[in-house]
């Protein structure tokens, strides 16, 4: 069995971030693995100058937790180099996507491709040109929090999800080889099942109703609900 955990925009010190540490302590009684699909933290730059202790607890619970069940994850819009800084964290690790078995995982946010805006963000703060500003210029943070608010909301934000184009791209990546896609990044719920063994689905994202998928790979069956109803 594995979870599926999508956009719960976690911040320090809030509701939702100490709820989120409950939900992490109550897997931990489960036997399940785990797919983390992306803005699990809501502004995850894994630099030394920018990470603080925000984001300790979710690390040491990944760190304890990796020895007891598999543990994937993807970065998504809001996080940056956590594959190049903390993939040990993880049994796996990826910026784009991930294919385990017949199963194809990815945040999201480059199914509509990449956009100027979004090649922007990218540039700004993924790339090697991204690692040199953060690191050494001392406006390097107010470039990252422009960036992020001026380019992470668009067609992906709920009440505008865009179904014709991103239903397309599922159908088009279905015809590669995969049986079933899960993605998260647009923050409401859509399952599409192409065939009777072809399926996409996008996650709801947990910071609305924390909403979680449970996906049972012998019987080919998610379940989506909130997370106290899915785990003891």
């Amino acid at each position: 069995m594995r979870l599926l955990i999508a956009d719960a925009h976690i911040q320090n010190g809030t509701p939702q971030a100490a709820e989120f540490l409950q939900m992490l302590e109550a897997i931990s009684q489960t036997p399940h693995d785990v797919v983390f699909l992306g803005d699990i933290i809501d502004l995850w730059i894994a630099i030394p100058r920018y990470e603080n202790h925000q984001f300790e607890d979710f690390i040491q619970w990944c760190r304890r937790e990796k020895e007891r069940r598999r543990l994937s994850f993807l970065e998504g819009n809001h996080e940056f180099f956590i594959a190049r800084r903390h993939a040990a964290l993880f049994g796996a690790c990826a910026v784009d996507r991930l294919r385990e078995g017949d199963c194809l995982y990815l945040h999201g946010d480059h199914v509509l491709g990449k956009q100027f805006g979004h090649w922007l963000l990218h540039f700004l703060t993924k790339s090697l040109f991204g690692i040199c500003v953060l690191s050494c210029l001392p406006w390097g943070p107010s470039i990252a929090n422009w960036a992020r608010r001026t380019f992470s909301h668009g067609k992906g934000a709920t009440g505008h999800f865009p179904q014709k184009p991103v239903k397309a791209w599922a159908a088009a990546e279905l015809e590669q080889g995969v049986r079933h896609i899960f993605l998260g990044h647009f923050h409401s719920y859509h399952a599409w099942r192409f065939s009777q063994k072809r399926s996409c689905t996008i996650l709801p994202a947990w910071k609305a109703h924390g909403e979680i998928g449970l996906y049972d790979e012998q019987r080919g069956k998610l379940t989506v609900a909130p997370w106290r109803r899915l785990l003891p």
